[in-house]
């Protein structure tokens, strides 16, 4: 584990580097309490065994390994995914209207890939909506 990302209500977030990809990854670490019962760890590992040849499906993340771990509170269920950064770090930096557009083209993309598989994206909130670094 090399940097704490953040920390939220329902998980913490970590940057580590995978030693057997040779790649930087991000352990998210659910609370005890919500372990058990993951939507949101249920509907990505679903996710993993659908058809990837939407043009939107390289916009929403994948779960490379999942796993449980026993905490001081109890179990926590972790989820190994690819680095990101959330749309609202995008918001504060100085972008252009050229990268704007690309970037909304993805938010749609991503989010037309789960339409098509039946899943509706709840997040009310930009931090909700990642993009690939």
């Amino acid at each position: 584990v090399l940097h704490k990302l953040g920390l939220g209500s329902m998980s913490t977030v970590w940057l580590a580097k995978d030693a057997v990809e040779n790649r930087c990854v991000t352990p998210k670490i659910v609370i005890a309490d919500l372990s058990s019962n993951n939507g949101e760890s249920a509907i990505l590992q679903w996710l993993g065994t659908r058809p990837r040849d939407h043009p939107g499906a390289k916009h929403i993340v994948q779960v490379h390994d999942s796993f449980q771990i026993q905490g001081l509170n109890g179990m926590h269920q972790v989820l190994v995914m690819d680095v990101l950064r959330s749309l609202y770090s995008l918001i504060h930096q100085a972008v252009f209207p050229q990268q704007w557009s690309s970037v909304c083209r993805q938010v749609v993309l991503g989010l037309a890939y789960l339409h098509q598989e039946a899943v509706v994206h709840g997040g009310k909130r930009t931090a909700a909506v990642l993009q690939d670094c």
